[in-house]
């Protein structure tokens, strides 16, 4: 009999924090505060998938397609819809910087000061930083 995997990332969690950043260059993204996904708030900049048109509403709700991994997993059948009722929202259309790649765990201390420093040292920090709402509070 295969063992099978004893680690499995939850389908929602409240507790999910931004895990993950990832540098791009010239991409359309998004800034929100306290957006929604599988039950995670969270504050950051987002890439979206197809520009604009990776924002509609469904059931009366606004929603981002963006790309996300989830507990360090890419999803299989669809990039994720991010829930924008209640989100302040900034579109930035030609955006260089770090954006939320995953939601997952906290990262420990250490970790959250290795990416703050190497963030704040990429030698492609524009004008358009993100906003402090991105950076995990390693207090939490």
């Amino acid at each position: 009999m295969k063992n099978l995997p004893t680690t499995t990332i939850p389908h929602t969690s409240t507790k999910a924090q931004v895990s993950k950043l990832q540098h791009v260059q010239d991409v359309f993204a998004i800034e929100v505060i306290n957006a929604m996904y599988r039950g995670a708030k969270f504050s950051g900049v987002i890439e979206l998938v197809n520009g604009s048109d990776s924002i509609r509403k469904f059931k009366g709700v606004y929603r981002a397609n963006a790309k996300l991994a989830w507990f360090g997993q890419e999803l299989k059948k669809r990039n994720p819809f991010v829930n924008l009722a209640g989100a302040e929202v900034t579109l930035l259309p030609c955006y260089t910087g770090d954006v939320v790649a995953s939601l997952g765990q906290l990262l420990s201390i250490h970790h959250w000061c290795q990416l703050r420093i190497m963030t704040l040292n990429h030698p492609n920090t524009s004008a358009h930083l993100p906003s402090k709402s991105m950076y995990i509070n390693p207090s939490c």
